[in-house]
């Protein structure tokens, strides 16, 4: 039985989507640092209803979660790399802060889809996880050590950086998968 095989894809990072994401970052780190500053006035106006290190504590949160997406979304503004490549040897994700890298299609195990928080994510789950979480800062350590408990696997890629839907996103994993992936070597 003879298999249609597909040549190497290329995805683009959509700078449209990663200036948005900039701009609406660069929005909540304002609000998080007024927070910061006008804690006691908030305070006030709400009749005491939060307590000001409450107030704080939340704009502090924010700035920081905001300011790191922000740079995130700088960076994938200022480079030429692709977002993530697909072909016979497997995926190289360069799609986000927490991006895996090069996956061979020996490690993938399946390929599914997961919804947090109203966001969607392609999930691929490998053999051995600690391998890609071991890639990266502590910090991108610790957020990829909290996607595995959330969805099963530390790899997790969102259409939003790209340029394609989710659903593209999805079908074209799903193809190439079943071209290049462990069933398709099962069925050799």
């Amino acid at each position: 039985m003879s298999m249609t095989t597909l040549n190497e894809k290329t995805i683009k990072l959509s700078k449209l989507k990663s200036a948005l994401m900039f701009l609406g970052s660069f929005g909540f780190v304002a609000a998080g640092i007024t927070m910061v500053i006008f804690a006691q006035s908030i305070s006030d106006a709400s009749q005491g209803a939060d307590d000001p290190v409450y107030i704080q504590a939340m704009g502090l949160a924010a700035a920081a979660f905001f300011g790191l997406t922000g740079y995130v979304s700088a960076k994938i503004l200022f480079t030429n790399k692709p977002g993530l490549i697909m072909n016979a040897q497997g995926i190289t994700d360069q799609s986000s802060g927490l991006s895996a890298g090069f996956i061979p299609w020996s490690d993938i195990t399946q390929i599914g889809a997961n919804k947090v928080k109203g966001q969607k994510f392609a999930t691929i789950f490998v053999a051995d996880p600690m391998i890609y979480i071991e890639r990266g800062s502590r910090l991108a350590q610790a957020a990829k050590n909290t996607n595995l408990k959330i969805s099963g696997t530390p790899i997790n890629i969102s259409a939003n950086t790209l340029k394609l839907s989710h659903d593209e996103l999805m079908q074209l994993l799903q193809e190439f998968f079943v071209s290049y992936g462990t069933k398709a070597a099962d069925q050799d």
